[in-house]
Order: C-alpha cells, then sequence, then structure tokens
C-alpha cells in the first residue's frame, strides 16, 4: 500500500511522488521568473554527480544561478535506459538542460563548471562563455604533483661530502660511506655496532657523524631543505592558485599574469624571490614565506620538473578559464541533501525523483 500510495497508477488519483516533482516544477519556474525580472545575462553554476546508490543508477545535473545560488533545473539520465555509460550521459544532460532554460528566455552569458574538454565545444556552439571551478583545478594540480613526486629522483653528486639527504646517501654502498667519513674523520669513527647495521639506519649513523647538531661544517645542508619537495608542497601550489586566482580577478583578470604569479612558485622554492613584490607578497606566504630554507637549487633536475607541471598545467591556454575566480561549492552542497530527505526504508529508486524534488523547494525556500 506504501508503495502504491506514491506512485501514480493508471487510472487513479495522482500518485505523492507526482504531486513532490509537480511542486519542485513550480519552484524552479519561480526561480527562473525572479532571475529574468533582474534582465541582466546569466552566470549558471553546473555540476553533475553520478549516484549508484543502492541499486540506483543515476546521473544528474544541477544549474544554478551564480549570484542568487536558486536552483534553476534539474536534469536526470538513467544509464540503463539511455544505453550509455554515466560519464558519457553527462555532457547531453548539460547541454539539455541549458537549452531547456534558454528556451525559457534565460540569456545565459557564462557556465561555471568542472573541467571537461567535452563540454568546451557545445558551449562555444551557443556562444556561452566557460570559466571553470578553481577547486577542481587545484585537485589535478596536486594529482600531477604526487605523479611528479613518484619519477623524482635523487641528484647524483661526484663527492658524496656534498650530500645532504637520506635518499642521496641511499645511493651509495656502505663501503663507499665509510671510506668517505675515514677521509674526513680519520679511521676508527664508527663503532664496531655502527658499522654492522643495516643500510638504512647506517645512513642515518653516517649523517650524524657528517652533520652534528648545531655543526656548520657544510653549507649546503644550510642553505638547502634536506627533504626537499614533498606531497605537502602540491598543497602549497594549490594554496598559491587559489590566492593567485583571487588576485587576477581583482585586479582585472589578466590570464598571462596570472600565468607568472603561477610560474614563480618553481623560482621561489629555489630561493628566488624576485618575484614577491607589487603586491605578490601575499603569494610569498602561500608557499612557505621568505623565511624558509629553499627546496632545491636551479640546477636540480626537481625544479625542471617543477616547471614542467605548472608549465603545462597553467599555460596560457588554461588559464583564461580561472580569471574570474569562480567555483561550484554551492550545487556540490546541493547535491549532498539529496540523500536526506527520505527514511533509508524508502526504496531508493522509487524515491529518487521525489527526494529531488524535496531538495529543490527546501533549498530554493533558504535563498
Amino acid at each position: 500500500m506504501f508503495y502504491k500510495f506514491m506512485r501514480t497508477e493508471a487510472g487513479e488519483a495522482e500518485g505523492w511522488n507526482a504531486k513532490v516533482v509537480r511542486q519542485g516544477i513550480k519552484y524552479c519556474e519561480l526561480a527562473i521568473d525572479t532571475v529574468l525580472r533582474r534582465g541582466e545575462p546569466v552566470t549558471s553554476m553546473v555540476d553533475g554527480p553520478y549516484d549508484s546508490a543502492r541499486g540506483a543508477q543515476h546521473c544528474t545535473v544541477t544549474t544554478m544561478e551564480y549570484e542568487t545560488r536558486l536552483v534553476l533545473g534539474v536534469h536526470t539520465l538513467r544509464p540503463k535506459i539511455e544505453g550509455k555509460a554515466s560519464n558519457a550521459l553527462e555532457i547531453p544532460a548539460v547541454m539539455q538542460l541549458l537549452r531547456g532554460l534558454m528556451e525559457k528566455g534565460l540569456k545565459i552569458w557564462c557556465v561555471v563548471s568542472d573541467d571537461c574538454a567535452a563540454l568546451g565545444p557545445q558551449l562555444r556552439a551557443l556562444q556561452i562563455e566557460w570559466q571553470k571551478d578553481c577547486h577542481h583545478k587545484i585537485k589535478i594540480i596536486r594529482k600531477h604533483f604526487q605523479s611528479m613526486l613518484q619519477l623524482k629522483e635523487a641528484k647524483k653528486v661526484s663527492n658524496l661530502h656534498e650530500y645532504v639527504s637520506e635518499a642521496q646517501f641511499m645511493q651509495f654502498t656502505k663501503k663507499q660511506m665509510m671510506e668517505a667519513l675515514e677521509q674526513r674523520f680519520g679511521p676508527s669513527i664508527l663503532t664496531p655496532a655502527e658499522e654492522r647495521m643495516k643500510k638504512s639506519d647506517f645512513v642515518v649513523a653516517v649523517m650524524r657523524k657528517m652533520y652534528p647538531y648545531g655543526s656548520r661544517s657544510n653549507a649546503r645542508a644550510l642553505e638547502t631543505d634536506p627533504d626537499g619537495l614533498t606531497e605537502y608542497h602540491a598543497h602549497e601550489v594549490g594554496m598559491r592558485f587559489l590566492r593567485a586566482c583571487q588576485l587576477c580577478r581583482d585586479e582585472g583578470g589578466d590570464a598571462n599574469e596570472f600565468h607568472c604569479d603561477i610560474m614563480l612558485v618553481a623560482a621561489h622554492w629555489a630561493d628566488d624571490r624576485s618575484g614577491c613584490v607589487r603586491g605578490r607578497e601575499v603569494l610569498c606566504e602561500k608557499v612557505g614565506g621568505p623565511a624558509r630554507l629553499p627546496l632545491y637549487s636551479r640546477t636540480d633536475t626537481v625544479y625542471e620538473l617543477v616547471l614542467r607541471v605548472l608549465g603545462k598545467q597553467c599555460s596560457t591556454n588554461i588559464t583564461p578559464y580561472y580569471v574570474e575566480f569562480r567555483h561550484t561549492s554551492a550545487v556540490e552542497t546541493f547535491h549532498g541533501t539529496i540523500i536526506i530527505y527520505a527514511k533509508n526504508s524508502v526504496h531508493f529508486e522509487k524515491s529518487y525523483c521525489a527526494r529531488l524534488a524535496i531538495a529543490v523547494i527546501r533549498w530554493n525556500s533558504h535563498c
């Protein structure tokens, strides 16, 4: 009886699901009217999560007006009906939704979305500008930095006495390290117990001998961070990208200047702070500030790797999509509310449209 009450049966009264969906559509139409009355071109946020919870499969996309955060429309395509995978349905769902809004009189001049290459040509065909979610871009940059760090190797130099990190010492045999210690400090510098250590522990003992606490005997050890570039610094790049994106928007949206602000990260980590002027000091703080030891020198291989990653991910062809400092976090928050508007005992597939409609009603009521 419960599911019969929810569904609309042939020849019977309209079910609860259909009534809720009808109300959800009405709230979207009210939001469209509100935006139309402003008489201004619309910037729209679009995001499309894929939900396969509890055996149901849906590709749902939502569009919001950027300034008011009102939900203007929601469109769902189902892989089992369309005969395509969800990732192949997202772009068709977005374009169907946008065209439907334009047919209702909305003048959409800009769409903000994740970085999806297939969407660009579709938007250009409709003469709609495209800005991309800066937070999503940060995830991409971090991913490429982490891949780069997995490929990074400690640079070899001819003299073991110039080595400052554990990774560099590990490239030598125990015999070579013992010979280097004897050359520097004389025989019997290591105890018999230290000589018998496994290599990883032996390296630690050698480093303690060569660079005791407070030692100033090795100039490079005082000038370069022994740990070098780590995954933590990928987070720093993300923070700098966000701040540079915000500065770009505030200063008029110069994509070339934005590109330069990002590329200066590589020089900053190599102890070149010449670019941290003219209001860029705040960017300096996002990547460790002026007081921190440099992570490498310009002659290190990792410097070229950093330049390569940043040059590819933040080229002058890419930065124009981020000059307005846009994001889609409000749409993502809205999608997180869809799941809460029904008890877990209610069949997900049969209640999905109603959940979606209730989420729209509640969201637009509070905007």
